[in-house]
């Protein structure tokens, strides 16, 4: 969906439709169709501007195809364009992406005043706490899952997911994968969530002084991390980044996963 703000600004985010139908929010995964729908728009004049701004939010969101429709779009935007992207890091977007952007890093915003914002909000104490370190210091991010109600439940059900798999045999592993690779936008979801708790497992095998992002897992992950070395908890982070990257490279989703899990160290 497209939503347009300035005449001359145009904005492109992944969108849910609620259920019941209604009007959609932030989140999901960002569709090829949405870029597309983008392309005669930025061939039309700027009506109050010198350029037409494509803004195109969370592009780590998007799936395969809009990450082609948009490398399409990149090789033939008009020169009075501005195409800008906000993604987590370079290395979440395709590299042939990133190869044709110029890269700004933003600072993350405290996490203290993220919690205060949240509570501000009416949010728990608790709840407020856990979504601001999982925000990444990204405010936008942090009111997204704030005001989204199944996300947190969305994301326990992975992580329970995860815990379950450390300790299952081989055949456990190979009936998910095929469930899992099914579906590669929810299977991309669930990496990236597996990510996030891996890094804290390598943060805790570190002895790194950073907090987890991870909060109500924390014993969790200091109990896992005492079980493995540190090389298997970089060598997890390592092998769930590589997986995110074939999954970008239409490498046989099933596969991937069935290495990936077999790959994992046991608990």
């Amino acid at each position: 969906m497209l939503a347009e703000r300035h005449p001359d600004v145009l904005v492109v985010q992944a969108l849910t439709e609620l259920d019941p139908p209604g009007e959609p929010k932030e989140g999901g995964i960002l569709k090829a169709k949405q870029v597309r729908e983008l392309r005669p728009l930025l061939h039309l004049q700027p009506m109050q501007a010198r350029y037409k701004v494509a803004l195109f939010l969370r592009f780590h969101e998007a799936n395969e195809h809009a990450s082609n429709a948009l490398l399409k779009t990149l090789e033939e935007a008009p020169s009075r364009s501005i195409l800008m992207l906000t993604a987590e890091a370079p290395e979440s977007v395709l590299s042939t992406i990133a190869s044709r952007c110029e890269v700004l890093r933003l600072r993350p915003v405290d996490v203290s005043l993220i919690t205060a914002e949240l509570a501000r909000l009416g949010l728990e104490d608790g709840r407020a706490r856990l979504i601001a370190r999982l925000s990444g210091g990204c405010p936008g991010v942090a009111r997204r899952l704030a005001g989204d109600t199944n996300a947190l439940a969305r994301r326990a059900v992975r992580l329970d997911e995860l815990r379950n798999l450390l300790a299952a045999p081989r055949v456990a592993r190979f009936t998910y994968a095929e469930k899992a690779s099914k579906d590669k936008d929810s299977l991309r979801e669930t990496l990236l969530i597996w990510l996030s708790y891996w890094r804290d497992v390598l943060l805790r095998s570190a002895d790194a002084e950073m907090p987890v992002m991870n909060l109500d897992r924390a014993a969790e992950i200091e109990s896992l991390a005492a079980r493995i070395d540190l090389g298997q908890a970089r060598g997890a982070v390592r092998r769930i980044e590589q997986s995110l990257d074939h999954l970008e490279r239409s490498v046989n989703a099933r596969l991937m996963t069935e290495v990936l899990l077999l790959d994992l160290p046991g608990a």
